[in-house]
Formats: structure tokens, sequence, C-alpha cells
């Protein structure tokens, strides 16, 4: 992980906003198709009745994840997986993009806040991929939490979209950028982990695809 990348982890651990805001703003094409296992749009129902049963369910969604928060919060930190059982998770070809170069790995420590992460990036022609995955060892790791708080955002735009979502089983965060053909995809694994792919110059569901592509079983076991 560069120095960027952990100093801007690090603000997002000070900044009470950062949960959200280390998150770029990105927006959705209204012709833009719905992944599969994307949550359906919800019928808003008309007049008034309609509007607070919405705001009602949404809140409730909100309570959820807010428990779901705190019970994470009174988790003891534990040690991070060994960043080379990571990096090893990462091979040298990934969903048919063969990897540009070596993985990337360490272990970041801060007092309490300890996490372990690899790194690898792939490309075909024009088309990118950056794969990274993170143990954040039950210390709060503000991704995670942006992940499960953003589960009912939804935002769409001519240029594409983000939203919450679920990718085989996981709760994500999903972002597309129609007309620079970019996308972002967080996903958290067993409320520690973290697989984060970035695309450039590719097709829609790619970063979907990469991350089927990875050994998520493994990872889990390894953070079990």
């Amino acid at each position: 992980m560069g120095t960027i990348q952990i100093t801007r982890i690090v603000l997002c651990l000070v900044s009470a906003a950062g949960v959200i805001a280390c998150t770029p703003e990105s927006s959705e094409s209204p012709g833009a198709e719905r992944p599969e296992d994307a949550p359906a749009a919800k019928d808003e129902g008309t007049g008034l009745f309609g509007q607070l049963n919405n705001a009602a369910e949404m809140g409730k969604n909100l309570e959820q994840m807010g428990q779901k928060l705190e019970e994470l919060q009174k988790r003891p930190a534990v040690d991070p997986v060994d960043f080379k059982a990571l990096a090893a998770l990462l091979p040298d070809e990934l969903a048919g993009f063969p990897a540009k170069k070596k993985v990337e790995a360490e272990k970041v420590s801060m007092g309490q806040f300890k996490i372990s992460q690899a790194e690898r990036r792939y490309a075909e022609g024009k088309s990118g991929v950056t794969v990274q995955i993170i143990d954040g060892a039950y210390t709060s790791f503000p991704m995670v939490s942006m992940v499960l708080m953003a589960q009912n955002v939804s935002r769409e735009g001519m240029d594409g979209y983000e939203r919450g979502t679920k990718v085989d089983g996981h709760l994500a965060f999903e972002k597309w950028k129609s007309e620079r053909q970019r996308g972002e995809l967080t996903v958290v694994v067993i409320d520690r982990c973290v697989g984060s792919i970035r695309t450039k110059e590719v097709e829609e569901k790619t970063a979907r695809k990469i991350f089927s592509a990875l050994d998520i079983d493994a990872l889990q076991t390894l953070a079990d």
C-alpha cells in the first residue's frame, strides 16, 4: 500500500465524516442495466402514506445497520492475516487479465489499529484492473463501516451510478462511470475483510467478475 493510500485510511479513521467522505462521488446513466443481484428499486407508492412507509422502512434499515456497527465496535481487535497469505490470493492471471506487476503487500500498525493488505495490478490492452484485499481485523476499519451504512444509498445520473448492493451474497458498494468506463467495487467479507476492485476502460460488470474469480473461501478460512 502506498503512502497516499495509508494516509487516506488514517484520515478516515480520525474523521467522523470519513466513513462516506473518503469515497469519491459518481452518478448513473438512466439507461444503465441494474446487476441481477442488486436490490431492486422499491415502489415508492403514491401520496403521503407511500412516502411515510418508505421513510419508515429506510429508518428501520439504518437502525439495523447502526446496530451491526455497534456489534462490530464491541468485538476485540485481532491480529490481521499475514500479508504474505493475502498476497498468495492474487494470482498471475485473474478473470482473463494477466498481472502486470508483482504483488505489493504489507502490514500497517498504529497503536491498536492494525491491518494487512495485498494489491496487484492487471491489464489487457487498454483495460486495467487494480485488486486490493485488506484485513481490517475488527479495528473499526472505515471501509467496512462505509459499505454497511451505504446499503440504502442509491444515486443515478447521466454519467453513471453509485449504490449499495450485494455481490455473491456479500454486502458491497458499487460505482460506475459510463462515459469514462471506470468502475469501483468494495465488498465486505465476514465483517473484517474488504475486497476493493478498481477498473478502467472495461465493461460495466467487470469488477463483479473479478471479485467472483477471487478465492474468497480461502480468505474466509484465513480470517476465521
